[in-house]
């Protein structure tokens, strides 16, 4: 992974912190070299934005990218009822499931990332994310009886996986899988492996905030990815994701939950945590912003620094922002 410039690594995080949003990419200078291809996807709008001087060849590459992230879309969508998830879980639970190999795959890697997040990163917090929708249409919080029973349905132990015949089974009756947190973030992966078999390597891939960066365009040192606020960075070859409540969040009686869920209480993030994650890649970037903000600050960096690849930055309300040994030596004051 190649690091980001100490100064733009800054204004990430303070521009995150101000306001919880997620990154974006800045739009190339029309006179340059570029092809920018986007889509309507995952409730949110997916963008892939390729170095090249065959503008044909550039154009065919990215919509094959953002087709790739559509057919996975259709895979790993909670809220498509005809999705492939969905489908498992209303299959039941008496026998395991034959799925395909992208499910199965996703699972697979969902399931290692909530091992080595000890359970704050879950798949299953489907019951959970349900209780909360229904919570923003009433303004109300989910009662506590309606917690215990959705954790009767909750934790990424009730899944089993049978590798030799790609089956799954859910352990449990009413189980519900929920991808948010790793959907985008696969997707977008998933769309920057394509460009990169295409023969595109200097590209960047935007869904929904979760953004990929290849090979920098010829004469530059990197991408460059803009900040809600202001600000900006300068990326190749990582992922950035960043997490909070500024955007998606509901206030009851007062007190701000965030779209976030603890999948240990069942209950939204209310301290107003926010976070930045640079990683080799899109998904555990993502994944591990969100825990970020759920978990302690030390315990989500601890975290973080045990993971090869990671670097992150967050804070919680108005208490001090906390980062990994890596995060901190990048930073640079004037």
């Amino acid at each position: 992974m190649r690091r980001l410039r100490p100064c733009l690594l800054l204004l990430v995080f303070l521009f995150c912190a101000a306001c919880g949003d997620r990154p974006a990419p800045a739009p190339p200078a029309p006179t340059e070299p570029f092809i920018e291809v986007s889509r309507p996807m995952m409730g949110t709008q997916a963008r892939v934005v390729l170095y090249s001087r065959d503008p044909k060849a550039a154009f065919d590459a990215a919509q094959a990218a953002l087709d790739e992230a559509e057919r996975l879309e259709k895979v790993l969508s909670d809220y498509d009822p005809a999705s492939e998830l969905m489908r498992l879980c209303a299959a039941g639970h008496t026998d395991p499931v034959p799925v395909s190999k992208d499910l199965y795959d996703a699972l697979s890697l969902a399931l290692d990332l909530a091992r080595r997040t000890g359970g704050m990163f879950d798949p299953t917090i489907g019951a959970y994310t349900h209780l909360w929708r229904a919570a923003r249409e009433k303004g109300e919080v989910p009662s506590a009886g309606a917690r215990a029973e959705a954790a009767s349905r909750v934790g990424w132990q009730k899944i089993e996986l049978h590798p030799p015949t790609r089956r799954v089974r859910l352990t449990v009756p009413g189980m519900q899988l929920d991808f948010g947190g790793f959907g985008k973030g696969y997707a977008a992966q998933a769309a920057w492996a394509v460009l990169g078999m295409q023969g595109f390597p200097s590209c960047l891939v935007d869904i929904g905030g979760d953004i990929v960066v290849g090979k920098a365009p010829d004469g530059k040192a990197g991408w460059t990815v803009a900040l809600a606020g202001g600000g900006s960075l300068l990326l190749a070859d990582c992922a950035v994701a960043a997490s909070g409540d500024g955007v998606r969040h509901i206030e009851i009686d007062g007190v701000r939950h965030g779209h976030i869920l603890d999948p240990t209480t069942g209950l939204a993030v209310t301290t107003g945590a926010r976070s930045v994650v640079v990683g080799r890649d899109a998904v555990s970037a993502d994944v591990f912003a969100t825990v970020l903000c759920i978990v302690p600050p030390a315990v989500g960096i601890a975290q973080a620094e045990g993971t090869v690849g990671v670097e992150a930055r967050v804070a919680h309300g108005e208490g001090p922002a906390v980062s990994t040994t890596g995060f901190a030596a990048l930073l640079k004051t004037d």
